[in-house]
């Protein structure tokens, strides 16, 4: 099951919440701070650090569907991996300026906006990098994925959404 994705601003922490796959524990709220963590939320609003695995601009999550929780650091153009049993890694760091928002499609590749250079990088589960959209996006960060596998990208310089056939550009190898 799919929950929805929330991106919220206030004053002083910036959250954006990842689509859950299904081995996620259903029990928490997965959310990156402003400052340099990964925080976890049970339904109650009970809150703890998850991780910190070295971030310096956390901005989107997402959880895949083996409970991997991938993290998009903005400044440092890169998207870290912590694995199920606490182990953290650098997933990606190349084609990669500006990540924010980050959605998985359901044959587990990752779609990543790059905020700064106004595309749409897709990941295969290896880690390999393609563009996916560059056309009519400006500063693109929350990302959303439709039941036909579209994917969906809330723009903040042009205010609008835009939508990107599932095809995109260019498939990850």
């Amino acid at each position: 099951m799919r929950h929805a994705v929330l991106s919220a601003v206030t004053a002083a922490t910036l959250l954006v919440l990842g689509s859950f796959g299904a081995s996620a524990d259903p029990a928490f709220l997965y959310v990156s701070t402003a400052s340099p963590s990964v925080d976890a939320f049970t339904s109650n609003g009970t809150g703890s650090l998850y991780d910190t695995i070295g971030l310096n601009g956390p901005a989107g999550i997402a959880l895949d569907k083996k409970g991997n929780l991938f993290a998009a650091d903005y400044n440092t153009n890169t998207i870290g991996e912590i694995g199920p049993n606490g182990t953290a890694s650098v997933f990606a760091s190349s084609s990669l300026r500006g990540p924010f928002g980050l959605v998985f499609d359901s044959a587990g590749n990752l779609c990543a906006s790059n905020a700064t250079a106004n595309t749409i990088v897709k990941f295969s589960p290896s880690g390999a990098g393609a563009l996916f959209a560059s056309t009519g996006l400006g500063h693109p960060l929350g990302l959303a994925f439709d039941g036909a596998g579209n994917v969906y990208a809330g723009n903040a310089t042009i205010t609008r959404l835009r939508n990107s056939p599932r095809t995109g550009q260019g498939q990850p190898s």
